[in-house]
This record gives structure tokens, C-alpha cells and sequence, in this order.
């Protein structure tokens, strides 16, 4: 399968999947228009290099060791200091060298499954950007630009 960038308001959304040396459906042109259209809540280009399957879940703390969150008004419990992904070696803290966000994301507002996001991004020591939504407080990481 070869990964090709369509339209969406998630990361993973906007992953489409065809067969090797096939034409996405409808073709190239069709899958530009749906890519192109309006998607409130899309992160802006380039996408990140590493969409993951599966997102991982990760915990971020502040400088005091507590959990980071949003509230209803969408700001930060504090900043973010070190984080960690669920299967890492030693399971250790990194730290954060820079952050941006976060970035609310309202989906399917208009049904009773909507759900209320929010989006950030940190930086690693190994200058990886990490993509992460939080859900029903508790982070996960979406993807990572290298």
C-alpha cells in the first residue's frame, strides 16, 4: 500500500491508502479536490513524515510533576516540562524543548458522538516534533515529524 495525503481534519483522516501502482479512487484530481477543500481544525502543511497507525498514549507533566490538561476554556492546567510514550525504553521522562498549542478541534458538534479535542505539538531533545490530541484527558501522539 502506498500512502497518499487526502482530506480531514484529524492526521489520520487525511492518511488514504492505495494499492501499489494503483490510482487513488476517482484518480489524482479527485483526490486533490477532496485534500483541497475547506477542513476547519486542519493543521496547516506540510503534514508530518510518520502518521502513526495506532496512536500511543503519552503523559505530560508540568515543572511539578502533575499532569498537564485543558480546561473548558481551552488553556494549558500548566506548561508542558517532560513527557514519556506508552513502550518507552525505561520508561524515563524526556524533555520538552519547546511546545506549541493547544489547538481545540471540534468533531461532529451537531451529533451526540461529537467530541471536543485538543491538539499540541512538543519538541524533544532530538529535535522530533510530536503531534498529539488530547482526549477525554489523556494525551495521545498522532504523529512525528523528524
Amino acid at each position: 500500500m502506498s500512502p497518499r495525503v487526502g482530506g480531514g481534519r484529524t492526521l489520520s483522516e487525511r492518511v488514504v491508502l492505495v494499492p501499489w501502482g494503483d490510482a487513488p479512487p476517482g484518480g489524482e484530481r479527485a483526490l486533490a479536490t477532496v485534500r483541497d477543500r475547506p477542513w476547519p481544525g486542519k493543521l496547516p502543511g506540510p503534514p508530518p513524515a510518520t502518521v502513526l497507525e495506532r496512536p500511543r498514549p503519552v503523559d505530560v507533566v508540568s515543572r511539578d510533576g502533575a499532569s498537564v490538561d485543558v480546561d473548558d476554556r481551552g488553556v494549558l492546567s500548566g506548561a508542558p516540562e517532560r513527557f514519556r510514550t506508552e513502550g518507552d525504553r525505561g520508561g524515563g521522562f524526556a524533555p520538552v524543548t519547546a511546545w506549541a498549542g493547544p489547538w481545540p478541534l471540534v468533531v461532529r458538534w451537531w451529533e451526540s458522538g461529537g467530541r471536543r479535542l485538543h491538539r499540541l505539538q512538543l519538541v524533544d531533545a532530538e529535535g522530533r516534533a510530536w503531534y498529539l490530541v488530547l482526549a477525554d484527558h489523556r494525551w495521545w501522539a498522532e504523529a512525528i515529524a523528524t
